[in-house]
């Protein structure tokens, strides 16, 4: 028997939670993201999942979701280099800890 998708969704948010380590969370996060193959439905198929799985985590525990969420674009940064906006994201998620 298949999980709903909303099942799923919350089981990966009660995970990362469960791991209690910002870094662990957004390593596993961007992890995720970057399993290949890798088509533009893949990858936006995703990014939507992983932006629930987000959504839910803030409205379990919003401190713990937005330190993962930075751990996350710090690791984006580091593969990717860097633009204005991830800086300003990066910012941002400072002002909030």
């Amino acid at each position: 028997m298949l999980m709903s998708i909303e099942k799923v969704i919350e089981q990966l948010a009660y995970y990362v939670i469960s791991l209690n380590d910002p870094a662990a969370g957004g390593k596993f996060i961007y992890e995720c993201m970057q399993t290949p193959p890798q088509t533009p439905t893949e990858v936006a198929s995703a990014q939507s999942l992983f932006m629930e799985v987000t959504r839910l985590m803030s409205q379990i525990d919003a401190k713990y979701s937005l330190k993962c969420s930075k751990e996350y674009l710090k690791l984006v940064k580091d593969d990717f280099g860097t633009s204005d906006e991830l800086e300003k994201l990066l910012k941002q998620g400072e002002e909030y800890e």
